[in-house]
């Protein structure tokens, strides 16, 4: 009798223990496609919208004993890792977020970046996340670590739309069209100024900021590639997404009487009014340059 009792209690034991086992692989399995479904809905490449310095609407401010205001252009684009989410920008960072309830936000406070595009390094230590269907908004803030010293980076009010890959690039080539030309340079805020460094033969460097002027032409390529032409005659190929076109590929080359002109990274946005670009390279001189904040107006006269 004893022996049919015990038989009893180790046979509903296992059900019980199979059963907790199914549960838990049911459970597991639900939250595995939940959470790919919270991913899916991050996942792709989304734009920064035209910066809007008035509403500070995709403006970071350093702050480097004053504020400094630097528009936010240029693209991440999302994508699934084992662990969550990793962010790849086009200026060649990489950030790892995880799913937090209905946001994204950065695996730890310890991340750190070297751009080369501004020749500069940063560690964000801050940064959520909010998607609603096309539409994003973000906080970011950083540690930014310049020649000239350490600053805090804030980025309040940031806002992106998703990038449709297979949209009709007409609309987007309409934006750009037409002839641009630089705003007055201000030192200060940076805008329209070049940072140049010309490295010497004695180990020395020498550091020269300059004035950006003159205009860029812009015109519709093949699909969505268009064509950026500078006064100085040289021509880059861009490819054109929503508000948002980067150079394609990723390095060109333009010959000028005095040496080569080399194009590492140019970025642009625009609504159709204002453009924005950034931009890097090695100068025909050989000096490694960089625009940071190049903000150009629409010739009216332009279609």
């Amino acid at each position: 009798m004893t022996e049919i009792k015990n038989q009893k209690f180790w046979t509903w034991t296992r059900r019980i223990f199979v059963s907790l086992i199914v549960l838990a692989g049911i459970v597991f399995l639900s939250w595995t496609a939940l959470t790919r479904l919270e991913i899916r809905k991050y996942t792709g490449t989304w734009n920064y919208n035209q910066p809007n310095t008035k509403a500070m609407v995709n403006v970071a401010t350093i702050n480097a004993g004053y504020n400094l205001g630097i528009p936010q252009i240029g693209t991440i684009t999302f994508s699934r890792e084992r662990n969550g989410v990793i962010g790849h920008t086009d200026q060649g960072c990489t950030w790892h977020f995880k799913v937090d309830g209905n946001s994204l936000e950065l695996t730890s406070t310890i991340q750190y970046c070297y751009n080369h595009v501004i020749n500069s390094a940063y560690n964000i230590y801050y940064w959520k996340v909010t998607v609603q269907g096309n539409h994003e908004q973000e906080v970011l803030k950083a540690t930014s670590y310049l020649p000239t010293g350490t600053y805090n980076f804030v980025l309040q009010n940031g806002a992106r739309t998703k990038v449709d890959p297979i949209a009709n690039p007409y609309p987007t080539a309409q934006r750009f069209a037409g002839l641009w030309h630089y705003g007055v340079s201000d030192l200060k805020s940076q805008v329209n100024v070049v940072n140049t460094l010309y490295l010497q033969t004695n180990g020395t460097a020498q550091f020269k900021q300059s004035a950006q002027t003159g205009s860029i032409h812009f015109s519709q390529g093949r699909g969505n590639e268009i064509i950026a032409i500078m006064d100085n005659g040289c021509s880059w190929t861009l490819d054109a997404h929503g508000n948002t076109a980067e150079l394609m590929p990723a390095r060109q080359s333009c010959k000028l009487p005095g040496g080569t002109l080399e194009m590492t990274f140019f970025a642009a946005t625009s609504d159709g009014q204002d453009l924005t670009v950034t931009m890097a390279g090695k100068d025909a001189k050989g000096g490694i340059f960089s625009l940071i904040v190049g903000e150009l107006a629409k010739n009216k006269t332009s279609p």
